[in-house]
């Protein structure tokens, strides 16, 4: 059977299993039902599934190397369905669920491209731990969507974008659609004693509600993206660009990341917007 790059919805393969910190796995990495070391590695059209549930770190997916895309594949959890680590990874017409910090990680620079995120309980959708200043780790969930999960626990306003496992946070949501589970306040503080809020990157760029209607898309937003493509080999994510290291006869697939700051953005830094 061909790998079908734009869509998870006919995936027959599931892989599931059971664990966690709470269960006696060594670490968070060890808790993923696939662990996934390997640089240069593409993962197409399968279920990737921790059944363990609320209560403790239990990972559907460990990523630690670079160069790694999946494609529809679906990531289902609960606490810290995807840690997304290190390297330069794509996550492209995926579907990803959880309720508490469900993409994480600390290093990664990682794209989350027309994915369904899909929110099962109240919580946060992210907690990145960039380490400090200089680390290049960087989220973006671009042009995908945020609604509860079927069965969800989560109600209206129940649920922020991320919040900082470190202050140094670096998450921006592109023209993607929040659903009526986000709160209005956008993204929270870590907690009351350790807010980590004082060096955080936290950006909404050309979001929508559910009910709202689309804009035409700025010219200067985004290339077109090519599902099809050899993703990834010989190009990075570096800083707030995404700089191609290939000719362009060679590649088709870098999505141009401009600035941080778009026509229509809304730019969350430091604790003032943080609840």
């Amino acid at each position: 059977m061909l790998a079908d790059t734009s869509s998870y919805t006919s995936n027959v393969v599931n892989i599931q299993f059971s664990s966690s910190l709470a269960s006696g796995a060594a670490n968070n990495e060890a808790t993923g039902t696939l662990q996934n070391r390997a640089a240069n590695t593409k993962v197409y059209n399968i279920n990737l599934k921790n059944t363990y549930g609320a209560g403790s770190q239990a990972g559907a997916i460990s990523a630690y190397n670079t160069q790694q895309s999946y494609y529809g594949v679906g990531f289902y959890g609960y606490q810290d369905t995807v840690l997304a680590q290190t390297g330069n990874q794509l996550y492209a017409k995926c579907y990803i669920q959880g309720a508490t910090d469900f993409i994480y990680g600390q290093h990664a620079r990682a794209w989350f491209d027309g994915c369904d995120i899909r929110v099962s309980g109240t919580g946060y959708v992210t907690a990145n731990g960039r380490a400090d200043s200089s680390d290049v780790s960087y989220y973006v969930i671009n042009k995908s969507s945020v609604e509860t999960s079927s069965g969800s626990s989560a109600g209206a306003g129940s649920t922020y974008l991320g919040r900082p496992w470190s202050q140094y946070a670096r998450v921006c949501f592109q023209k993607t659609v929040l659903g009526a589970v986000i709160n209005s306040a956008g993204w929270s503080k870590w907690s009351s004693s350790t807010p980590n809020t004082a060096g955080v990157t936290f950006q909404e760029v050309c979001h929508f509600k559910s009910s709202c209607l689309f804009l035409p898309e700025p010219n200067n937003l985004l290339n077109p993206f090519d599902y099809t493509a050899n993703l990834i080999h010989s190009s990075v994510i570096q800083g707030p660009e995404l700089q191609e290291q290939e000719p362009a006869s060679q590649r088709s697939w870098v999505p141009q990341f401009q600035s941080p700051i778009f026509w229509g953005a809304t730019i969350r830094t430091g604790s003032t917007h943080l609840t």
